[in-house]
């Protein structure tokens, strides 16, 4: 029998529950969805069944019996719990502004590209 699609996880002193659907948010700003909960064997024995859920680019991580130990450490949000002490605001900082970067040089480089089709459509 498949264990329903709802499991608690405890969480030091109090309990949290993770469903499909609920919104992750990992420490690198990473936001996906939860879009199934494992109900293996190996999960079953352990007492903790793993969420999946999938980035924006579909890749598909785990939340792990070693995530659930850490106190959840790698994530700023699973479903509706936050967890704020679990930021770096130096390296959240530094983070974003490598992407501020990246971001204007793609502009830039979208300029020049758009540039290039208007020079080759007058030709």
């Amino acid at each position: 029998m498949t264990e329903p699609q709802t499991k608690k996880v405890a969480l030091v002193s109090s309990d949290i529950t993770i469903n499909i659907g609920d919104v992750i948010i990992d420490i690198h700003g990473n936001r996906g969805v939860v879009d199934k909960i494992c109900d293996c064997d190996k999960c079953k024995e352990r007492g903790f069944y793993e969420p999946v859920w999938i980035d924006a680019y579909a890749n598909q991580e785990y939340i792990t019996e070693s995530d659930r130990s850490s106190g959840f450490s790698s994530y700023f949000q699973i479903g509706s719990h936050r967890f704020p002490e679990h930021v770096d605001r130096g390296n959240t900082l530094s983070q974003i502004n490598k992407l501020e970067r990246e971001a204007a040089q793609a502009a830039r480089r979208i300029e020049n590209l758009r540039m290039m089709l208007e020079v080759t459509d007058d030709e």
